[in-house]
């Protein structure tokens, strides 16, 4: 149950903060009858994306609860069991269902709708794009408190690490009137140019980058922090646990908030096949090398054991 609260209540929620259900619902269907438009193939890629990094959030939470638990073996195996029913759910909804329906609707792309003729492109999603994010919020906090308090995910250093981060870099990239922009195009309605939505891509783009990348950083100094202070054994799990957390973070801000509005630019702006592409981050990559930094230090406790 708290896997599937996770996976399911985050996807569905964080999928509603940036399109109505009329434009998710009309994306299905329009797959499922083999045809669709690029509006169509946005949304359901968002939604796919949205499925699988909400199965590495459960993953990456599930390891943080264990590493806390290591003295007490009885919490090992749910921790463990949450975070592998999580990717298993998010692989099922990701792969087997969303990922099919996106292929057909590539393979049966209608361009010969103009972006004004698309009436729900100029639905506003400010109010309810806040609210459904904080139903998705509340969804992780739900299923952390099936396992542990919600404190136990908390952490200010890391807080400041990732969300300051990823806003101070990106307004040292890009300019605060560019920056200010890409809000108004993200959280705007009606049609957008292809030329205003590839600026504002670009610029969430690097935002999204920035998260992830400050996440994996932030996890990295914690795991060096942590090695300086080896001499107790006992203290290594849960220390490595608050390492993990920016990464946990980074994945919150960057894969479930920014990312569905890249989303939302792309369907608005997703008039031919030449409509900007949102930039990509490797998180795959990153919760794998992260996992290899688990098997080591589990390693080397033995190894001290």
């Amino acid at each position: 149950m708290t896997s599937i609260i996770l996976v399911l209540g985050c996807t569905v929620m964080f999928s509603l903060s940036a399109f109505s259900g009329q434009q998710l619902s009309g994306a299905f269907k329009a797959a499922l009858r083999g045809g669709g438009t690029y509006r169509d193939v946005a949304v359901l890629r968002s939604v796919r994306s949205l499925a699988l990094h909400t199965g590495m959030l459960g993953l990456l939470i599930g390891i943080v609860m264990m590493l806390r638990s290591l003295d007490d073996p009885t919490q090992i195996g749910p921790a463990m069991a949450v975070s592998l029913l999580s990717m298993l759910y998010a692989v099922l909804i990701a792969e087997a269902l969303v990922g099919p329906l996106v292929n057909r609707a590539i393979a049966g792309l209608d361009a010969s709708q103009e972006l004004t003729a698309d009436a729900t492109a100029t639905e506003s999603r400010g109010g309810a794009g806040l609210l459904f994010s904080a139903l998705g919020v509340s969804a992780i906090l739900v299923a952390v408190t099936k396992l542990a308090s919600v404190a136990a995910i908390f952490d200010a250093p890391s807080v400041i690490i990732v969300v300051a981060g990823t806003g101070l870099f990106l307004l040292a990239v890009h300019p605060m009137e560019r920056v200010g922009m890409a809000l108004n195009a993200a959280f705007g309605r009606g049609a957008i140019a292809l030329a205003d939505a590839a600026e504002a891509i670009a610029i969430w783009g690097t935002a999204r980058i920035l998260a992830g990348g400050l996440g994996v950083a932030g996890t990295l100094i914690g795991a060096v922090s942590m090695l300086a202070s080896m001499e107790d054994p006992s203290k290594v799990g849960p220390a490595l646990s608050v390492a993990f957390l920016p990464l946990v973070y980074g994945v919150i801000l960057g894969e479930l908030f920014i990312a569905p509005l890249i989303g939302r630019l792309s369907r608005r702006a997703a008039d031919a096949p030449s409509a900007p592409r949102p930039e990509r981050t490797n998180t795959v990559a990153a919760v794998a090398c992260m996992l290899g930094v688990v098997a080591l230090f589990g390693f080397l406790l033995l190894a001290m054991h």
